[in-house]
C-alpha cells in the first residue's frame, strides 16, 4: 500500500541582498540600513556575513564596506507581485534620506543595496 505524506508548510523566498557604502560612517550607514530592512520586511536577516572592504570601482572615490544578508520572507501573492513587491522595498531603504547634507548621490554611495538572488525554498525530504 502506497503512502502519501503531506508536508504543511508556508512557502518562504530566500532574498540575498548586498549593501554597500563608501561615504561618511560606512558601518554605520550599513547597519541603519539592515535596521530599515528589518522595518520593511518585518524580520530579521537569517544570516549576515563577515563585512570587506573593497576599492571603488570604475570611478575614483573612497573605498567601499560591502556585506551579504539572508531574509527569509513569506511569499505573498503571485511571484511577479511578489518580487516587485521586494524591489520596491529595497529601492525605499536604499534611497531613504540621510542625516548628512553632504551625501548628495553621486558614483560614491552613502548606502547602495543590490538585489543578488531570490529563489524559493523547498524542503528537502
Amino acid at each position: 500500500m502506497k503512502k502519501t505524506i503531506m508536508v504543511n508548510y508556508m512557502e518562504r523566498v530566500n532574498v540575498y541582498l548586498g549593501l554597500g557604502s563608501n561615504l561618511g560612517e560606512r558601518e554605520l550607514n550599513l547597519l541603519k540600513a539592515v535596521n530599515l530592512l528589518d522595518e520593511a520586511f518585518g524580520t530579521h536577516p537569517e544570516r549576515i556575513s563577515r563585512i570587506v572592504e573593497t576599492p571603488s570601482w570604475g570611478f575614483d572615490g573612497p573605498a567601499f564596506l560591502n556585506f551579504c544578508v539572508l531574509y527569509r520572507l513569506p511569499r505573498t501573492g503571485n511571484p511577479e507581485d511578489h518580487a516587485m513587491e521586494i524591489l520596491h522595498k529595497v529601492k525605499e531603504v536604499e534611497e531613504k534620506p540621510h542625516t548628512s547634507s553632504d551625501m548628495r548621490r553621486t558614483a560614491s554611495l552613502c548606502r547602495s543595496i543590490v538585489i543578488l538572488v531570490t529563489a524559493s525554498s523547498e524542503p528537502s525530504l
